[in-house]
């Protein structure tokens, strides 16, 4: 495998923005509000770990192979009852992969 093709799961972090909101904290759009932010709620930051429940992966929708992955999970929403969650993710789809104008190899 070459190095370019290793996934590193500790690429991201993700923030939910939902925590700022249930305090009526609006979502930051600098980076000094954002620390700021994150400094009064740590627990706004969730850190990938393998087996861990808040375990996630990231897909840009520019990710060459995104709109398959994409198109998958609006199925199975819609499948599993969610139709509103699938017509959404849908949505995400027919921008994303080589439906984006930005569409390239993923990192």
């Amino acid at each position: 495998m070459e190095s370019s093709e290793v996934f590193s799961g500790d690429k991201y972090i993700l923030i939910k923005t939902d925590i700022f909101k249930a305090w009526n904290r609006p979502v930051p759009t600098n980076a000094v509000d954002l620390a700021e932010l994150i400094r009064v709620h740590p627990e706004a930051v969730i850190f990938n770990k393998e087996d861990d429940p808040d375990e996630f992966f990231v897909i840009m929708l520019k990710d060459k192979f995104a709109r398959s992955a994409i198109i998958q999970y609006a199925r199975a929403a819609a499948l599993y009852g969610r139709r509103q969650l699938g017509s959404f993710v849908q949505c995400l789809a027919e921008r994303a992969g080589h439906m984006s104008k930005y569409c390239k190899e993923p990192d």
